[in-house]
């Protein structure tokens, strides 16, 4: 086919092979090279020593890779030359790292059987070297990529993830600490996120050098890095975790601003408390380390921020709970188990009750009854709060229509979240569960705290204007718990100030004057702001004539009334009062 009758006859089929790109040797069954191409002899030039060839026709072809190629590789090489010449059936493709005088040469290896008409004298193969170097290169470029952080060049989570996992299958004794930046997010937000990456760049740096050698620094995302220290026990652990906080005394420079941060530490360390826990789930045990350190870190940011929390079983628990949280109350069918119960509003100078509060409660499967801090202020971190609460509008518009219809035409305040006016679907939402129930507005009042008045305070007055002018009264709940200020309260369309039991805790360790004057000051206010005052907690007639006194008008509390089923409010309904709207405030 080729011409090839003999070695001394390799010409026309060189000629042939000098048109092939790869290095390529025909060999014969003892594995003689019989002829090289072009690219075989180039090849030289970058696998050898300046000057240096390789070996060409008529020598050995695996003596020939002795100088290019390591023992180990040499014999693997071999050993599919064997396989080949046994079976005629290609060989795998094979890859080889080459050390030479330009670097690492990745090649590309593959022998095939020549047709038996290739020329008289026994079988003959091809072989081929194909240069992969730049592809392999970008395979490692990518694999690296895909193990770490670009803007900073650490370790990211999925190696993380892999480093973590080896110390724990090695059963090696390690601690993972889990930290976050207090504050990211506001310089985000006030000097841009070119300012966010630079301190993300100067974290890393910072925490690199407070670590010990040997412990590894990766970046999980966001804001949030996570240390490896291999060979530490929690108290060596906290004292890195103290160093790791310590790298935030100093004031980060970004551009001309300097910028003062803390950090929260969480700390887990092997064996993994959860680690059965872990194992029952089918959670690897990398995970459940890694988890139990972000439980631990989140434990820091709740109790204050700037501090280290080591890992307990409770916090494995409250991190389980959280995560029940977000994904139940994520799921509408999860509503069904969600109930609504009513506490009274009372008129004092009536002693009529003239309104109710809506107050939501989850009726878990486990758990039994839940109140709303166990499950509410979860339900806010995690945005799930929204669509419960657009839930709960309805609902409770519902019931305040059928007890409308029934001849009872009550006003009920709902809880409204920080989180629903940052999503901007209040006011649609108010108005599409007034007109599926045929509620009028003027039965039902909003009720915000004052943290939700200062978030975002102009996206907050906004809706509240709108709702304003549709009827809807606006109550601000538990006053004096937050950071109202008189210019912000004067600037919103509100109707009632609900003055939090806390205060009135707080007057009882002062004498009879000075409690009324407390008292009467906030009731004066409302009455300058030309709204409703409403005392919230009242549990005991001492508690009762304190109200009274200050010239409050309305009061809730368990002294009227615990919340209960809607069903149960019936006998209380019979005596209903005007309606909240129609009452004078004066009372």
């Amino acid at each position: 086919m080729f011409g090839l009758g003999a070695r001394d006859g390799a010409a026309p089929l060189a000629a042939v092979l000098d048109t092939l790109p790869a290095a390529t040797v025909v060999i014969d069954g003892s594995f003689t090279m019989l002829a090289v191409n072009a690219a075989w002899r180039r090849a030289g030039g970058t696998m050898l020593e300046p000057g240096s060839e390789l070996s060409l026709d008529g020598d050995s072809y695996p003596d020939a890779l002795d100088r290019v190629l390591p023992p180990p590789e040499r014999a693997r090489l071999v050993t599919a030359l064997r396989g080949l010449r046994a079976t005629g059936e290609p060989t795998e493709v094979l890859r080889f790292a080459v050390s030479g005088a330009s670097g690492v040469v990745w090649t590309q290896w593959q022998a095939a059987a020549l047709p038996e008409d290739a020329g008289p004298g026994g079988a003959l193969f091809v072989v081929t070297h194909t240069d992969i170097t730049e592809l392999v290169r970008r395979e490692q470029e990518l694999a690296w990529r895909a193990g770490h952080d670009d803007l900073t060049g650490l370790p990211g989570r999925s190696r993380l993830h892999e480093l973590v996992g080896e110390v724990v299958d090695a059963g090696a004794r390690a601690a993972v600490l889990f930290l976050d930046v207090d504050g990211f997010k506001n310089v985000n937000d006030s000097l841009g996120h070119r300012a966010g990456d630079e301190l993300l760049t100067q974290v890393a740096a910072r925490l690199e050098r407070r670590t010990r050698p040997g412990d590894v620094v990766g970046r999980v995302g966001g804001d949030e890095f996570l240390v490896l220290a291999r060979d530490c026990d929690v108290d060596g652990a906290v004292a890195i975790a103290e160093r790791l906080r310590a790298a935030f005394e100093e004031p980060f420079l970004l551009g001309v601003e300097r910028v003062s941060l803390t950090a929260s530490v969480g700390i887990s360390v092997t064996p993994c408390p959860s680690g059965a826990a872990a194992a029952d789930d089918g959670e690897p045990p990398a995970d459940g380390l890694i988890g139990d350190a972000d439980a631990a870190m989140y434990a820091a940011k709740s109790a204050g921020r700037d501090r280290t929390v080591v890992f307990s079983t409770e916090l494995r628990q409250a991190a389980r709970w959280r995560l029940e949280v977000s994904s139940r109350l994520g799921d509408p069918a999860t509503y069904a188990e969600l109930v609504v119960h009513y506490q009274p509003i009372v008129h004092l100078p009536s002693d009529r009750i003239t309104g109710l509060e809506a107050l939501v409660r989850w009726q878990h499967p486990r758990r039994g009854l839940l109140l709303p801090d166990e499950f509410v202020p979860l339900a806010e971190e995690t945005g799930t709060v929204v669509p419960m609460s657009r839930w709960l509008l309805h609902e409770v518009c519902r019931q305040g229509a059928a007890w409308s219809a029934a001849g009872t035409p009550v006003v009920i305040g709902v809880n409204v979240s920080a989180r629903h006016f940052g999503a901007g679907t209040l006011v649609q939402d108010v108005v599409a569960a007034l007109t599926a129930a045929g509620l009028p507005p003027s039965q039902l009042v909003l009720e915000l705290t004052e943290t939700a008045l200062a978030d975002e305070p102009h996206t907050v007055a906004a809706q509240l204007l709108e709702l304003d002018a549709l009827g809807v009264s606006i109550a601000v709940d538990d006053f004096g718990t937050g950071w109202s200020t008189l210019a912000r309260l004067l600037a919103l369309p509100l109707d009632t100030l609900k003055i939090d039991r806390s205060l009135l805790d707080a007057v009882d360790g002062m004498s009879t004057d000075q409690a009324h004057g407390v008292m009467a000051a906030i009731v004066a206010l409302a009455d300058t702001l030309g709204i409703r005052a409403l005392a919230e907690g009242v549990e005991t007639p001492a508690h009762l004539a304190r109200v009274r006194a200050a010239g409050c008008v309305f009061a809730q509390g368990w002294l009227f009334g615990r919340p209960v089923p809607a069903e149960e409010l019936g006998p209380m309904l019979d005596g209903v009062g005007e309606p909240w709207a129609d009452v004078a405030r004066a009372g």
